[in-house]
């Protein structure tokens, strides 16, 4: 897997691992932790504004003691707190079976989503990788040119290029899937007419 693969490059090494669960159960998505093969080296962060509202700016932290504890004191030098009612009302939403039906519902139909605009893409000649979540990469022969123009078609996407490690990569668009709720084969249309615009033309 992926994250073994992560793992055999990363164990040899000193560095600091933390992961940024920034969706948590929405994405709908199994979790593939790093601290499954390299336990004592992961911190691993979950959000929940995406999964229980935007209110709910709050993130569960998971991990060894130093860097849980390094964040801890870092904390205490300013004024960052969390509101202890908010705590306590994600904590009843966390134990309620009936809000995580209804997180488990919002998953589904995002993962439809998500499904209904890759299909949509490969009849029109776009190639996607395979995936899951929130978001969809989608190669296109030039970001910005890309951008432009379905911004102009009133659909908003971020250039791929600020999400790169490193530099040099094929050019792509982030897609925010999710928010797709009704005409997905028009969106589609406008996606695959901008990814193959020629920036030259």
């Amino acid at each position: 897997t992926r994250a073994a693969e992560l793992a055999s490059v990363l164990g040899p090494t000193s560095l600091v691992i933390v992961e940024d669960d920034h969706s948590g159960p929405v994405s709908g998505a199994e979790l593939h932790s790093l601290g499954t093969y390299l336990p004592g080296r992961v911190t691993h962060i979950r959000s929940f504004s995406k999964s229980h509202g935007p209110d709910f700016r709050l993130a569960a932290i998971g991990g060894p003691a130093d860097p849980v504890m390094s964040l801890i004191r870092r904390r205490r030098l300013g004024p960052s707190w969390t509101s202890r009612l908010l705590q306590q009302l994600l904590l009843d939403m966390l134990r309620s079976p009936k809000v995580g039906a209804e997180v488990e519902h919002a998953a589904q139909i995002y993962r439809q989503r998500w499904v209904t605009l890759y299909d949509s893409l490969s009849e029109r000649g776009v190639t996607v990788r395979t995936g899951s979540g929130l978001n969809m990469w989608v190669p296109v022969r030039d970001e910005t040119v890309a951008t432009v123009s379905l911004a102009a078609n009133g659909i908003g996407v971020a250039p791929g290029r600020p999400f790169c490690v490193a530099a040099g990569g094929a050019p792509h668009v982030r897609i925010t899937t999710s928010v797709i709720a009704t005409e997905p084969s028009v969106v589609a249309n406008k996606i695959a007419d901008a990814a193959l615009l020629d920036p030259r033309a």
